[in-house]
C-alpha cells in the first residue's frame, strides 16, 4: 500500500471510518513492536490512570515539551494507536519502521478526543480509555463505526497544521 493510500485510511480511520477501512486495507503496526509481532497489545488501564468524572480515563506517558494546548477550532496533527475494549487491535498511524501522524479538524472528532486533546501538549504521548458516549455509542451514532468503549494512545505531533488536500 502506498504512504499517501496509508495517510488516507488512517484518516479515515480518525475521522470514524475505522470498520471501513480495517475491511478493505489491514492495519499497519506501530513503530513500537518487534518484528515478530504483528498486532500490539491494548494497553490494559493501570490503577493510577486520571479518571474524569465522565468517565473519560487517561495516562500520560510522555509530557508535552509546550504550553500551547489545541482549540476545539484547531486542526490538531497526531499518531494514534486505536483498540476496541475487548482488544482487537483497530489502525494506527505507525508501521514497524516508521509513523505517518495523520492531521484532523479537532471539532469534528469523537468527544473523547475533543476532551482529550485539548488537555494536552506538542509532544505529549496519552493513553486514554473512552467510554461509549465518548466514542462513537453502542450501538455507533453512525454507520461503519466500532461499537462500545475504545482505547487509543495518542501522541500530539502539531497544533495548527492545514488539512491535506483532498483527493478527487
Amino acid at each position: 500500500m502506498s504512504r499517501s493510500a496509508a495517510r488516507v485510511i488512517a484518516a479515515l480511520g480518525a475521522l470514524g471510518f475505522a470498520a471501513a477501512a480495517a475491511a478493505t486495507h489491514p492495519a499497519p503496526a506501530p513503530a513500537s513492536m518487534s518484528a515478530a509481532a504483528k498486532v500490539p497489545a491494548m494497553p490494559a488501564k493501570p490503577a493510577d490512570a486520571v479518571v474524569l468524572p465522565d468517565g473519560l480515563a487517561y495516562k500520560i506517558l510522555t509530557p508535552g515539551s509546550g504550553k500551547l494546548h489545541p482549540k476545539l477550532s484547531d486542526n490538531v496533527t497526531a499518531n494514534y494507536s486505536l483498540w476496541k475494549a475487548d482488544g482487537t487491535f483497530l489502525e494506527s498511524t505507525c508501521t514497524d519502521d516508521k509513523c505517518e501522524p495523520a492531521t484532523f479538524p479537532l471539532a469534528k472528532l469523537i468527544p473523547g478526543w475533543q476532551e482529550a486533546i485539548p488537555m494536552m501538549t506538542v509532544g505529549e504521548k496519552i493513553e486514554v480509555w473512552l467510554t461509549s458516549d465518548l466514542s462513537y455509542g453502542d450501538p455507533p451514532r453512525k454507520p461503519n463505526r466500532p461499537a462500545g468503549p475504545l482505547v487509543f494512545v495518542i501522541e500530539l505531533v502539531d497544533i495548527g497544521r492545514p488539512l491535506p488536500p483532498e483527493k478527487p
